[in-house]
């Protein structure tokens, strides 16, 4: 099915009917919910496919809530999705590709501008990809986020660009990832690959531009990666590995490291930079 008009309320997903799955929001079509609840709502009686070529607005809820599991595309000029979060998908592992619009415009923890909580995939791409909320992207459960755009987590405290609770892969190619935190995984061992930028603008040691609470692995390579935040490789709980060849600095003062391993492990540094108030910390 399709909405090529414009709707001045919120749609609930169904399996018939004008609202079934797969849904498509074509150039034209605008939902605009400026009452309680959310843009698009998936019910938690299956996994749910939209896709968005318009847009989707909702002042007080998600943009799009998939209860029981799905997946979101959101591509074309102008595109949007909008929400006090943007795109929210629990209940089973959600897929999220993008290469417009997602913003979160809330203020508190619960409004990411991609939030998935049971694990998954996300993709963003293409030069106008922008997924902005109080955490840019954040996966409870094993996750994967892929980007050559632009992700930002906009909030303080535990708020970060990209935050996997439960392990997994962030690889950023061409592709800016900013937030409190720049790169956070915890839980489970992480690995993250970076030829671009990542940035931790906070200022307290939480604050690091990669920080891995299980172990895991950084590879920051090619001619303009760069990692930084107060600390800016931390790699804790297990041995970590970071192979540079690139750039990494620390901002912060004291304790601050180039590169911290406090449970032991192995960096290679060839041909790459690697600075902070401590260097290397092993």
């Amino acid at each position: 099915m399709s909405i090529a008009n414009t709707i001045t309320q919120g749609i609930t997903l169904s399996n018939s009917g004008t609202y079934a799955s797969p849904l498509t929001i074509t150039s034209t079509g605008y939902i605009d919910n400026t009452g309680t609840g959310n843009g698009i709502y998936g019910p938690n009686t299956a996994a749910w496919t939209v896709v968005n070529q318009g847009t989707i607005i909702a002042t007080a809820g998600y943009g799009i809530d998939l209860a029981r599991g799905g997946s979101v595309d959101n591509a074309g000029t102008g595109t949007l999705i909008q929400g006090y979060g943007g795109v929210v998908i629990k209940g089973t592992a959600g897929t999220v590709t993008n290469s417009a619009t997602i913003i979160g415009t809330g203020t508190t923890a619960s409004a990411a501008g991609v939030y998935l909580g049971a694990g998954g995939s996300v993709a963003n791409t293409g030069a106008g990809g922008l997924i902005e909320g109080y955490g840019g992207v954040v996966i409870a459960g094993g996750g994967t986020v892929t980007n050559s755009a632009t992700i930002i987590g906009a909030g303080t405290a535990a708020a970060a660009g990209v935050y996997l609770k439960a392990g997994g892969l962030v690889a950023n190619d061409a592709g800016l990832i900013e937030g409190y935190g720049g790169v956070k995984i915890t839980n489970s061992a992480g690995t993250v690959t970076n030829s671009a930028t990542i940035i931790g603008t906070g200022t307290a040691a939480s604050a690091a531009g990669v920080y891995l609470n299980a172990g895991g692995s950084v590879a920051n390579t090619g001619t303009g990666g760069l990692v930084q935040g107060y600390g800016g490789v931390v790699i804790a709980g297990s041995a970590g590995t970071v192979t540079n060849s690139s750039t990494i600095i620390a901002t912060g003062t004291a304790a601050a490291a180039g590169v911290y391993l406090n449970a032991g492990g192995l960096v290679a540094n060839d041909a790459g930079l690697i600075e902070g108030y401590g260097g290397v910390k092993i």
